[in-house]
């Protein structure tokens, strides 16, 4: 019964688009005025001929593929050329199944070939998948069979796809060097044409001997050029300058790459860190043993690659060109859950718990453990000059350090942060420091759903941007044009700073204003980074794999299949030592302690480690930016004045006694440092 409902309905929708204006039912009734048979007639009569004919008929595969290609084509290219993408999505759903089906036709038709009806049910078929109904057959297929099997086995694909891509690019650039190398070497190319040396100037452009027959004849060397003919003139600087770098570079390996990605992840049982070249892809080296956390990757002065074990009390270390054999192991006093090193190469940071500890690199020594959060410790970022670092928590804090303050601390009493940026809600997930030292703007992310920017050495607060879900990764590009937030739903946001209509507190929505969308990671974004000059953009994500974007255009350009959720990944750039096959760092590692330094001097005075602070008991609160202006300009009005009001025997005098007061006080600062050097060296 249901059937037969079906085949009524289908009657019934068949006479109705009979009976409207459309070219078919035109082309039916005049049919009909002809011959005098209803126009239903004439088309089920056709119907049924068509049938009969893919039964029966001879060349019944073309007539098959004709039904299921000409009007999706013509279909196809009206939905190109109209505004609505809709009708676009549709068809190119259309064009996947077709595709599909016929990659697996190419198989089996010579099986399928002797079944009876064969082309009668691949007709059917074919009107199926193109119906204009919500269940048609390519709607069905794709979301039921092709889309599960992509995104499935999309990371793998786009890991092989780059990895050809990468191996075919090299191909190509070392037979494209083979090839100008033997165009150099090889001397009958290099050969002058006869009877000249070097070439006359093409055709149309006087020589210099026209204008000037007495002139002396050129003793300079003559110039060689390869033996081209006249009509590959207009190539012939381009060749030139191919055969030149080839010249330049035939004696040199090939230059290691500027910039590298570095990435780990949570699983992998083959090696802990990775190393790509950003533009090709290739994968250069891995280093192995261990799993590395979620921002507790850090490179350490371009000669140890340092990874906090996952967690495990220690971080891992590597030599940054011994990428088979882990050098040492710094034990930790518990799980470190994010680290850091200073860029200058003289400080460790690391978080353990609430607390952060501070070591000097080249001693070993714990010069400070700070504990103002009272949460776990979930980032930490030095300033580009390392004057400052940053610390944020799952307290919903993040903290301003000064670092001389802190090295510099009296043991009697505690660090205290210079600022406190206490606006989050919920605990923050990533922080990013920009350029330009302690006048650097700080991009904090939390699960609070915003972004907050802030300027470093005032702690205001600059922009706070709220998004629908919550934020686990942030970055500025290099310019700090844009701000790149990653969120937990796979999205990445890109929001311009340099917008006339930003306000200091806003909601993120896409539009043509420069906040736009990146969209192909299916679960949350766990770290970001940008190219050296801001036209990369590196995503990971727990969906185990690594996407490189263009920035502007927002496609994801290349795809890193990775072995579990990715803890870290950065741009940076490529350390000088670490694609040399040999050699050791200048500075070994010490052994770093667990206990502050001067609980270790306590303890034992024949260690031999002096720990030099200066201004240890000098040390005075730093002044303002406006203190410092305005002390700037009282001492310029104060010049001024002088020179406004003349010289004289009065002004002499008071010249005389600024020179004596200014002697004073450096001769008072030489006995100082005197009596201290006494003081080391005793």
């Amino acid at each position: 019964m249901g059937f037969i409902e079906v085949l009524g309905k289908m009657r019934v929708r068949a006479e109705k688009f009979l009976n409207e204006q459309n070219a078919l039912s035109d082309f039916l009734g005049k049919l009909e005025e002809r011959t005098g048979i209803k126009k239903k007639i004439i088309a089920f009569g056709s119907l049924s001929l068509t049938g009969l004919y893919l039964v029966y008929g001879y060349g019944a595969s073309l007539l098959c593929n004709l039904i299921g290609f000409v009007y999706p084509a013509y279909y196809s290219i009206k939905a190109i050329e109209s505004e609505n993408k809709e009708d676009d999505t549709k068809w190119l759903t259309y064009w996947v199944v077709y595709g599909v089906f016929s990659l697996g036709e190419f198989f089996s038709d010579i099986f399928l070939y002797w079944f009876p009806f064969y082309y009668a049910f691949k007709c059917l078929f074919l009107l199926w998948c193109m119906a204009p109904v919500a269940w048609n057959g390519s709607q069905v297929i794709y979301s039921r069979l092709v889309r599960p099997f992509f995104l499935r086995h999309e990371a793998t694909v786009d890991g092989v796809v780059n990895d050809l891509s990468g191996k075919a690019m090299s191909a190509a650039e070392a037979v494209t060097r083979e090839v100008l190398s033997t165009l150099v070497k090889n001397k009958s190319l290099l050969t002058p044409p006869s009877g000249q040396v070097g070439r006359s100037p093409p055709r149309g452009l006087p020589s210099p001997a026209d204008h000037h027959p007495e002139a002396p004849p050129n003793t300079d060397p003559p110039t060689v050029f390869l033996q081209i003919p006249q009509s590959t003139w207009a190539h012939d600087a381009l060749l030139k300058s191919l055969v030149r770098a080839c010249v330049v570079g035939e004696e040199a390996k090939m230059s290691a790459p500027l910039e590298i990605i570095v990435s780990t992840d949570s699983s992998s049982q083959l090696w802990n860190c990775t190393v790509f070249d950003l533009h090709s892809g290739t994968n250069l080296l891995s280093y192995r043993g261990g799993n590395t956390s979620s921002r507790g990757l850090t490179v350490l002065n371009d000669e140890y690659l340092l990874g906090a074990q996952l967690g495990k009390n220690f971080i891992n270390v590597w030599e940054i060109q011994r990428k088979d054999q882990m050098q040492q192991k710094i034990v930790c006093p518990g799980v470190v859950t994010c680290l850091t090193a200073s860029p200058n190469g003289l400080f460790l940071a690391a978080g353990i718990a609430e607390a952060l500890y501070l070591w000097e690199v080249s001693t070993g020594s714990l010069l400070a453990v700070l504990s103002r959060h009272y949460q776990d410790l979930s980032c930490v970022k030095f300033t580009d000059d390392s004057s400052h670092f940053i610390t944020g928590g799952k307290d919903n804090l993040a903290l301003v350090w000064r670092l001389v303050s802190v090295v510099q601390l009296d043991q009697g009493r505690s660090a205290e942060p210079l600022h406190v940026l206490s606006r989050h809600s919920l605990p923050i997930t990533d922080l990013h420091c920009g350029l330009m030292g302690p006048q650097a703007r700080v991009a904090t992310a939390s699960l609070d759903q915003t972004v907050k920017l802030w300027e470093l050495c005032s702690g205001e607060l600059l922009l706070s941007i709220l998004f629908d879900v919550g934020i686990m990764s942030v970055t500025l590009d290099p310019c700090e044009y844009f701000l790149f937030c990653g969120g937990s739903d796979g999205n990445i946001f890109q929001v311009a700073l340099c917008s006339q209509s930003l306000s200091r507190d806003k909601t993120f929505q896409s539009d043509s204003d420069g906040n736009q969308v990146f969209k192909g990671h299916r679960n949350l974004v766990s770290c970001l980074s940008v190219s050296m000059d801001g036209q990369l953009l590196l995503s990971g994500s727990h969906d185990e794999t690594l996407r490189l974007w263009d920035v502007q255009s927002k496609q994801s350009i290349r795809c890193f299949a990775q072995k579990g959720q990715v803890t870290n990944c950065a741009i940076m750039a490529a350390p000088a030592n670490m694609l040399v096959p040999v050699g050791s760092p200048a500075t070994p590692l010490p052994r770093f302690h667990r206990h502050l330094a001067s609980s270790q001097h306590a303890e034992g005075q024949d260690s031999g480690d002096v720990c030099v602070r200066l201004g240890l008991y000098t040390q005075e609160e730093e002044e303002t930016y406006l203190q410092k202006a305005e002390k700037l300009f009282s001492t310029m009005t104060a010049v001024t004045d002088k020179r406004v009001r003349g010289g004289g025997e009065d002004s002499s005098k008071v010249r005389l006694a600024e020179l004596e007061e200014e002697v004073r006080t450096l001769k008072k600062v030489n006995k100082d440092l005197y009596i201290f050097s006494s003081h080391l060296l005793t």
